[in-house]
C-alpha cells in the first residue's frame, strides 16, 4: 500500500508475542520497540548468566512539555543479542509497578 514505517510502538500485548509479532518485525527488517511484562522469562543455556548495567539518567519529555526525570539500565540475558531488554523506572529502589516498563529494542 506504500506505507513506509521507520519505527514500530507496541505494548506488551504485542512484546509478548515473539512466536509471530517480533519474528515479522525482524523478518520485514524493521525497527521496533516493545514493551514486555515484568515475569518475562528468558531461558539461558548452563553457565550463563543475568547482568544489569548501571543506571543512566534522563529526562521523559511529554507532548506538554513536561519533563520527567527517569533511569534506564539494559538487562543482558547471557550473552547480548540482537534483541536488547531494558528496564526503565522513576524509582531505582522502589521500582514502582506503575512507573516501571520493560522495553525491548
Amino acid at each position: 500500500m506504500g506505507f513506509k514505517f521507520e519505527l514500530v510502538l507496541a505494548d506488551s500485548l504485542y512484546g509478548e508475542s515473539d512466536g509471530n509479532f517480533i519474528s515479522v518485525l525482524n523478518q520485514l527488517q524493521l525497527c521496533f520497540i516493545v514493551a514486555i511484562g515484568s515475569n518475562h522469562g528468558i531461558w539461558l543455556p548452563k553457565g550463563q548468566s543475568i547482568r544489569y548495567n548501571k543506571w543512566r539518567i534522563f529526562n521523559r519529555v511529554f507532548s506538554s512539555g513536561n519533563l520527567e526525570v527517569r533511569y534506564i539500565r539494559e538487562i543482558i540475558f547471557g550473552k547480548r543479542r540482537s534483541i536488547r531488554y531494558w528496564q526503565v523506572t522513576t524509582d531505582t529502589e522502589k521500582l514502582p509497578e506503575n512507573s516501571t516498563t520493560y522495553p525491548l529494542f
